[in-house]
């Protein structure tokens, strides 16, 4: 990376950054390119020159959460979906269980951006996000179950992500207090007993 390609990186940062700041003091309609400008210590042509407005700067703060997100996991090889001739009983968990430890380590790490976005979750709504969980996670342990049908896999992942964010937001309005090991515990345990209903 340059000089040129460093000081514009550093300055995205900033952007990005200082947008988050201040949406968590304001509401979303109330961020304006200038409040972005002064909170980041830029003029406002510095900020035009990296985002057309305030919805494409958040964009681009989901986006590079998302990737954090997926480096970050991505990094933890032992994580997988488990085949079903390694799964002992009939009610054992086949996504693995450090693949929700290390999800909820995540969402504790950058907890403070999380409770910004369920605040804004109208235009904060991390659907890229999601889709990638689903993708890879989620519709591989379905049909190891024998779930092909695309409607239904559609369904039980609604049901399965429905549960799994009132756990979460549950526990990110107590500040992420309980420990990780309780709270997976928790969603391990919706997880498995709801994979076990979709037997055939």
């Amino acid at each position: 990376m340059d000089k040129h390609e460093c000081k514009y990186e550093n300055t995205d940062k900033k952007l990005r950054h200082a947008f988050l700041i201040l949406l968590g003091k304001y509401d979303f309609d109330r961020v304006t390119v200038t409040k972005i400008s002064k909170q980041a210590g830029i003029d406002r042509s510095t900020f035009y020159a990296h985002y057309s407005n305030v919805y494409e700067l958040a964009d681009s703060v989901q986006k590079h959460l998302i990737d954090l997100f997926v480096k970050e996991i991505s990094e933890k090889s032992a994580l997988s979906v488990k085949s079903i001739d390694r799964v002992r009983r009939p009610d054992e968990l086949l996504i693995d269980k450090d693949i929700i430890f290390e999800y909820l380590a995540f969402i504790k790490k950058y907890r403070a951006v999380f409770l910004i976005v369920i605040k804004n979750h109208e235009y904060l709504d991390f659907a890229a996000g999601t889709d990638a969980f689903k993708l890879k996670f989620i519709y591989p342990a379905l049909e190891i179950y024998g779930v092909e049908d695309e409607t239904e896999k559609e369904y039980l992942f609604e049901f399965l992500w429905g549960g799994l964010n009132s756990i979460l937001l549950k526990w990110l309005r107590t500040n992420c207090a309980d420990p990780i090991e309780k709270v997976c515990d928790a969603i391990a345990f919706g997880f498995a007993n709801k994979q076990t209903g979709t037997n055939h």
